[in-house]
């Protein structure tokens, strides 16, 4: 979801997991151009018992970077390790990546920022590595840089505005300088600062996603679902049960908004966990 999935690894098919979002690569992983960042399906394998709970809610909201609704101070500092669990259809689970994630609140200049790093160890022994900033107050993105082996860059963001840099997997060098349609969130936003977002509010959320140096935005549509109770290493947590995009069902802790864990479902059957390391046989 709001997400969780940062920029995720390559599955068969290709694909990336950026918070709970699908990151179906259009060139190189996160390199030259970052991906659409959206499953194909928005269909919803959320249990009928959770279903009848969204059915019943038909208010839709569009919430953009500085809108009044958003609750950045939720925002917790904290440090996770997460798994990324696959299991192909009929296939046995595996640990497809770890990520460290971190979110910590700094100042640069006059500027009071919430910083997100992330850092991802692949089983084939790749890493990935990505900082973004964004406004403490309207969580607008301020600057986000990326790198992996199949290239990096690094952007400012301005409003709609990205200028920058980035190198692809030749080690070519680009100046980027673009504009989205509108502001927009950066998606693996929708995992790390989850508290953020008023998903509890029973409504039908959406949110503009982009995945710089692409310019491109897509309004992708979260449902507030039931209620359920997960299992963790500290215990059970109450959960907002949220849906979206797609195939993807994100447990939000009610207590402090934290996103607990997300499964997804790609359209070849596999099966997708993305949750805390020490979660994982708790389930």
């Amino acid at each position: 979801m709001i997400c969780s999935c940062h920029r995720p690894p390559r599955i068969d098919p290709p694909g990336k997991l950026a918070g709970v979002l699908l990151l179906a690569c259009s060139v190189g992983a996160f390199g030259t151009r970052r991906a659409s960042a959206l499953p194909a399906s928005s269909q919803s394998s959320t249990p009928s018992h959770l279903r009848s709970a969204m059915d019943s809610t038909d208010r839709v909201g569009t919430i953009s970077p500085g809108d009044n609704r958003l609750r950045p101070r939720r925002v917790a500092e904290r440090t996770d390790t997460i798994a990324l669990l696959v299991t192909p259809r009929g296939g046995a689970e595996s640990v497809h990546a770890t990520l460290i994630r971190r979110v910590a609140r700094v100042t640069t200049g006059r500027d009071k920022i919430l910083r997100e790093t992330q850092r991802y160890q692949f089983a084939d022994g790749s890493t990935s590595d990505d900082t973004l900033d964004v406004r403490a107050s309207t969580l607008a993105p301020v600057r986000y840089f990326s790198k992996n082996r199949t290239g990096s860059f690094d952007v400012r963001i301005d409003g709609a505005d990205i200028d920058g840099w980035q190198i692809d997997s030749l080690g070519a060098r680009q100046v980027v300088q673009t504009r989205a349609k509108a502001p927009f969130f950066v998606s693996i936003m929708s995992e790390a600062f989850a508290a953020a977002f008023p998903f509890d509010s029973g409504a039908r959320l959406r949110l503009p996603l982009a995945n710089p140096p692409s310019p491109d935005v897509r309004t992708v549509e979260f449902r507030a679902g039931g209620v359920d109770t997960v299992n963790s290493d500290h215990g059970r947590i109450v959960c907002q049960v949220i849906t979206g995009p797609g195939e993807t069902t994100n447990w939000i802790a009610r207590s402090d908004g934290h996103l607990a864990r997300l499964r997804w479902t790609l359209p070849n059957g596999t099966t997708i966990w993305k949750l805390p390391a020490r979660d994982a046989a708790l389930r």
